[in-house]
């Protein structure tokens, strides 16, 4: 993907419930312009995970970690939920610990500039 939303969250925290559905709908409008959102689920029980991601629609890329082999809380400083990253298409970060609203002023900033550079 030209830019991919890193998304750490929790089926069952409250924030998150506010936050992932105006990043489905954010998802939906940007998608083709080249963004993916890579949803990790920070959470051990995958059952209620699943449920959650069916019944919200979540069409994104969902993965989960249930036995703690990734290591992804020590490598991305997740001590709460949801924490967004915005990486490039070669996952350098480009914005990081920035909530949906931010999120997508700084894509929108990015995409623009594409668009700016390929008119030229």
């Amino acid at each position: 993907a030209k830019y991919t939303v890193l998304y750490f969250w929790s089926y069952d925290c409250s924030h998150c419930k506010k936050e992932t559905p105006i990043l489905l709908e954010m998802y939906k409008k940007m998608k083709a312009e080249g963004v993916q959102v890579y949803a990790v689920s920070t959470e051990l029980k995958t059952e209620p995970w699943k449920k959650y991601i069916k019944e919200n629609n979540l069409t994104w890329i969902n993965v989960a970690d249930p036995y703690n082999q990734s290591n992804f809380r020590k490598t991305f400083d997740v001590y709460q939920t949801p924490i967004i990253f915005l990486l490039d298409e070669n996952k350098k970060i480009l914005a990081k610990r920035i909530d949906v609203e931010q999120l997508e002023k700084i894509l929108q900033s990015f995409i623009d500039q594409d668009k700016k550079k390929k008119d030229k």
